[in-house]
């Protein structure tokens, strides 16, 4: 055979094999059965019709493969969405209540208000009780005898509240302070025996974390004192955040990979952890002892419940989540928009960031 002859058979056989080649892959990405479900589709009043539909036809797993495949051709799209969105799905799970932030304010202030109305009550009491032993011990308590505290009505104080001190030789009457760092404040006095003082600390208190101190008394002269270790909470400040969109942090939801899923498991609930971005705290990191008090999930579809993870995961932590630690699940007839909602707490006066 001459080089011509040679060249015109190469030339004859490489569409020849290129054909071949196209009929081969052609026949292992496609079968006439896939193809006639495909094209039924649109036929299919639901879902559920649907997927009875491929249960009679007996799918082989490379079958499946092609029709999986398939939903994702863009000539199905139309009828693979409307399929999908007739999916029912089970009822979410409950969210959990999360109170706002003037109901938490106000808790606090009701709480204080509690406290000083029972010591108050207390502490007249008491001095009532002791009224008439007052005017002998007043000789003696001015000659000089150190005052001593015996007693706190409480060891947390908190600004406006009000603290029972009892003890010993504490006339004649001098003043009463806290110190919580290099923080002073004078407190308001409204009873002052020798053996019982009720004071109250001032209310307008900000800028000041959440520390141990001292309460101090001193007597008349102010040469003579007492100390006693007590804890200082603040009023606390409440903000809410709200994240971006939440994206996902495992695979993305896909209409085409749902109906597969649903035609073959029978799953009617998409699953996934997700990323989570707080703008308005670009380092996710609290400062000054603030602290995440509640968060939840919040969806546009409202049809989100959270698998893996516990309400109570984040809350108390000083760094805001960048993922959640279980997935959120949702009805895979629809994907929604989610956002984290955090609420975080702190001292009134202390920047969060």
């Amino acid at each position: 055979m001459n080089h011509r002859t040679q060249r015109f058979s190469v030339g004859l056989l490489t569409p020849v094999l290129c054909l071949t080649l196209v009929l081969m892959l052609h026949s292992q990405i496609t079968s006439p059965k896939v193809d006639n479900f495909l094209r039924s589709l649109s036929t299919f009043a639901n879902a559920d019709a649907g997927r009875a539909a491929f249960n009679t036809a007996k799918f082989s797993e490379s079958e499946r493969r092609l029709l999986e495949n398939g939903f994702r051709d863009p000539r199905y799209a139309l009828q693979v969405e409307r399929l999908v969105k007739t999916i029912k799905g089970a009822a979410p799970g409950p969210q959990p209540a999360v109170k706002g932030v003037l109901v938490l304010q106000q808790e606090q202030a009701t709480k204080i208000q509690t406290v000083n109305t029972q010591l108050s009550a207390e502490a007249k009491r008491i001095v009532a009780l002791s009224a008439q032993a007052t005017a002998s011990t007043a000789l003696r308590a001015a000659t000089g005898t150190p005052p001593k505290i015996t007693s706190l009505s409480q060891q947390t104080i908190e600004p406006g509240q009000s603290l029972i001190i009892r003890g010993t030789d504490l006339l004649p009457r001098g003043n009463v302070s806290f110190t919580f760092g290099s923080s002073s404040f004078e407190a308001q006095v409204t009873e002052w025996t020798n053996d019982l003082i009720f004071a109250q600390l001032p209310a307008g208190i900000r800028g000041v974390t959440e520390m141990d101190g001292n309460v101090t008394v001193r007597k008349l002269n102010r040469m003579l004192r007492a100390d006693a270790p007590i804890h200082f909470t603040p009023i606390w400040k409440y903000e809410v955040l709200r994240s971006d969109q939440m994206t996902y942090a495992g695979p993305p939801f896909n209409m085409a990979v749902a109906l597969a899923t649903f035609f073959f498991t029978g799953a009617t609930r998409w699953c996934s952890p997700y990323n989570i971005s707080f703008p308005a705290v670009p380092f996710h990191e609290l400062r000054n002892t603030w602290t995440i008090h509640s968060h939840y999930y919040e969806s546009d579809i409202d049809a989100i419940d959270v698998q893996g993870e516990s309400p109570t995961t984040f809350i108390g932590a000083t760094t805001l989540p960048r993922r959640t630690v279980g997935q959120i699940c949702f009805t895979i007839n629809w994907e929604p928009k989610v956002f984290c909602v955090v609420t975080i707490k702190g001292p009134l006066g202390v920047p969060y960031k």
